[in-house]
C-alpha cells in the first residue's frame, strides 16, 4: 500500500476513477449562436474623400459638423499628400503649393 502525504499518488487516483465513473455531460443551456453570412451583393463602404488643395498646410474636422471629429492641422509631406488620421480623408497638393 503506497503512503500518501498530502497529494494523492497515481495509484490512488486511478482507483478513484474506477470507483467513481465520470458523470454524463448535460446538454448546454446556452443556444449556439450563428453569425450572419456576409451578403456578397452588399456594396463596399464609400472610399474616403479626396480633396485637392494649393496649400501645404490643411485642416480637417470631418466635415460633418457636430458629427465630425476634432479639428486637426496637417502638413503635406514631400509627396504632396497627407491623410487625416481620423477620417482617412486624403488631401493632395495641386501645383507648386505656393512656392
Amino acid at each position: 500500500m503506497p503512503v500518501v502525504c498530502g497529494a494523492l499518488s497515481v495509484e490512488v487516483r486511478a482507483a478513484i476513477r474506477i470507483i467513481r465513473p465520470s458523470k454524463p455531460q448535460r446538454p448546454s443551456r446556452h443556444k449556439k449562436r450563428t453569425l450572419p453570412v456576409p451578403n456578397s451583393t452588399a456594396s463596399a463602404p464609400d472610399a474616403p474623400e479626396t480633396i485637392h488643395t494649393r496649400s501645404v498646410e490643411v485642416s480637417c474636422d470631418g466635415g460633418e459638423g457636430a458629427l465630425g471629429h476634432p479639428r486637426v492641422y496637417l502638413h503635406m509631406d514631400e509627396t504632396g499628400r497627407v491623410e487625416c488620421p481620423y477620417c482617412d480623408r486624403l488631401f493632395i497638393l495641386d501645383g507648386d503649393g505656393g512656392h
